[in-house]
Formats: C-alpha cells, structure tokens, sequence
C-alpha cells in the first residue's frame, strides 16, 4: 500500500474524485456527440471542421483523468506525486479551454457545457482537498 493510501478521509476523497471523473468522461463524450452528430472519435479526428477536433480532444481528455487520479494514488515516491498532479491539473484547464471554445462557437450545446463547466468547478473542489491529502509526507 503506498503512503498516500493510508488515511480513511484520503480513500473517501479519492473516490469522490475518481467517480466525479467518471461522470466528467460521460458528460463530454455525450456533448461531443450532440455536437458532431454521433460521430465516433476517429471521425472526429478525421474531420475538417475545428468543433469536431475540440470535441475530440474534449473526450481523450477527460478520458484520462480517471487513470491519472489512480496512478497518481498508486506513486510511492512523492515527487512523481506531485508531478502527476501538476499533470491533472493541466488537463482540467485544457477541459475548461475546450468548453470555452465550444461555448463560444456552437450554441445549441450550451446545456451541456453549462453542465460539464459545472462538474469540472466541483471536481476541482474535490481535486483541491485530494491534492492536500496525497501530497502529505507520510
């Protein structure tokens, strides 16, 4: 069990966080498939049009908060910690950037990008409390 492992409150917290970015995954794939019609990613990433490619990266981003939060966990040595950190922390700015865009440039999916900002503000919350907690030396 790694250090970062060993609080009842830092198991809590990383659940809530592991499961909210669970939800976050689902919320951007069903935007990203509102907007460009129900394509698959690879056409998405085929496409010409830039709200399908926001809409990809939107999805391959937020597919990868959930495995980072359990490597992040699973990190003995607290630098790598902190980096894998540094990392989520990256990605939740590039999904807020990518609502931004979206926003800005594809009107009839502002319900979703209300909702997905809104998760990302509590993921984030989450994230905060997470980060103090698995950053703790132990």
């Amino acid at each position: 069990m790694s250090p970062a492992a060993s609080s009842p409150d830092n198991n809590l917290t990383q659940e809530l966080l592991y499961k909210k970015a669970l939800e976050i995954f689902s919320l951007s794939r069903h935007l990203a498939s509102y907007i460009s019609n129900d394509k698959d990613i690879l056409e998405m990433g085929s496409s010409s049009k830039s709200v399908d490619k926001y809409s990809m990266h939107l999805v391959m981003d937020s597919l990868s908060l959930a495995p980072s939060i359990a490597s992040t966990h699973s990190h003995f040595d607290l630098r790598l910690r902190k980096i894998s950190v540094f990392t989520l922390r990256k990605t939740v700015k590039r999904l807020l950037l990518y609502c931004e865009y979206l926003e800005k440039n594809y009107t009839q999916g502002r319900d979703y990008i209300s909702l997905l900002k809104k998760e990302l503000a509590q993921f984030k919350k989450y994230r905060t409390r997470w980060e103090a907690m698995i950053l703790q030396k132990n």
